[in-house]
C-alpha cells in the first residue's frame, strides 16, 4: 500500500495528465495555526492568480479502502472546478497600505502553540494569547476569505505595529461583527432539533457573523462590557476554538480547575489541532472591565 507522499505524487501526475499540456498541479506543504503542517495538492488556476489548495487526508483514507486512484482524480477535479476562485488579487494593491488598511481584521491564536509562526507575523501579546493581523478579501459568493499579514508585507507597508493594531481594531468590528447567541440556539442549528430539554446551563457563544476567527470578538470595544451589564454579573470565558468562545455567568457554583480540565479534554478529543485556541479559562470582571486568565 502506498504511503501518503507517494499517493500525493500519483494524484499530482494524474491531475496533470487530465489537464494536458497545462499541467498545473503540485504537491505542497502548508503551514497552519498552532504550527501544524500538512501536505496537500495545489492547483494553479488559469483564470486567476489564486491557487486552490486541497487537503488530501480524507481522500487518502478513501483510496486506502477503495483502491481507485481515478475516483480520487475525479473528485479532486470536481472540487477544484466548484471552489476555484474566478478572480485575481492585484498584488500592487496589496502592497499599498492606504488601500489595504480598511480590510484589516485581527485574529487570536495561542502564543506558545504558535511561537515558530509568530516569528514571521507581526503580533501583540494578549494574556497567554497573541493577536495577529489579517486582510479580509471576502468576495460575494466566495464566503469569508482572508490572509495573514506576514513580516515581509508589513515591512513593505513601512508602518509601525501600533498603527497596524489601531487600524485593525477599528475595522474588525465592522468587517467581522461580533455575535452572541445562547448555546441552545447554536446546538439546535448544528443538531437540527430543539435542545431546550437538555437542561444546559445558561451559556452563550461569542463568535463573528461569519463564524470565522470569532474569538477575536473578545478584543472588540464594549462587547464584553455590554454583555456583563445585560446579565448583571461577571462571567467565565471558555475557549471553544479560534472561531468561538463560550461565556458562562459566574453564579458562584463553578470550579475553575474543573472547567480548565474540561477545556483540555475537549481540545484533545473534539477540536481540530489547527483550531485549538487555549487550554486556559478566563474571567471577565465587570467592575474592572478587564479579562484575566485564571
Amino acid at each position: 500500500m502506498k504511503d501518503y507522499k507517494d499517493f500525493l505524487e500519483d494524484v499530482k501526475d494524474g491531475l496533470n495528465a487530465y489537464y494536458g499540456e497545462d499541467g498545473r498541479a503540485s504537491v505542497t506543504r502548508v503551514e497552519k495555526n498552532n504550527d501544524v503542517q500538512y501536505y496537500g495538492i495545489t492547483i494553479r488556476n488559469t483564470d486567476s492568480n489564486i491557487s486552490t489548495v486541497i487537503h488530501m487526508e480524507g481522500e487518502f483514507e478513501r483510496f486506502r479502502s477503495e483502491g481507485m486512484l481515478e475516483n480520487v482524480i475525479r473528485r479532486v477535479v470536481q472540487f477544484h472546478e466548484t471552489h476555484a476562485a474566478r478572480f485575481s488579487i492585484d498584488t500592487e494593491t496589496i502592497r499599498d497600505y492606504g488601500k489595504m488598511k480598511e480590510r484589516l481584521i485581527c485574529k487570536l491564536v495561542g502564543y506558545e502553540r504558535n511561537k515558530k509562526r509568530l516569528q514571521n507575523l507581526p503580533h501583540i501579546r494578549y494574556l497567554d494569547l497573541a493577536v495577529v493581523f489579517c486582510c479580509d478579501m471576502t468576495r460575494e459568493g466566495f464566503g469569508a476569505a482572508s490572509f495573514e499579514v506576514q513580516k515581509k508585507l508589513f515591512d513593505e507597508w513601512a508602518i509601525d505595529l501600533e498603527t497596524l493594531k489601531e487600524d485593525a481594531f477599528h475595522n474588525a468590528p465592522k468587517i467581522r461583527p461580533a455575535k452572541i447567541r445562547r448555546i441552545e440556539e447554536v446546538l439546535g442549528t448544528l443538531m437540527g432539533e430543539n435542545v431546550d430539554a437538555l437542561c444546559i446551563p445558561e451559556m452563550y457563544v461569542l463568535t463573528t457573523e461569519q463564524q470565522q476567527y470569532g474569538a477575536s470578538g473578545l478584543l472588540y470595544p464594549d462587547v464584553l462590557k455590554d454583555f456583563a451589564k445585560e446579565k448583571a454579573c461577571n462571567f467565565y470565558i471558555l475557549p471553544s476554538s479560534v472561531h468561538e468562545v463560550i461565556l458562562l455567568g459566574d453564579i458562584g457554583n463553578y470550579d475553575p480547575k474543573m472547567m480548565a480540565e474540561m477545556v483540555r479534554e475537549i481540545n484533545i478529543s473534539q477540536v481540530e489541532d489547527i483550531e485549538v485556541l487555549s487550554d486556559g479559562v478566563y474571567y471577565y470582571d465587570r467592575m474592572e472591565e478587564r479579562v484575566i486568565r485564571l
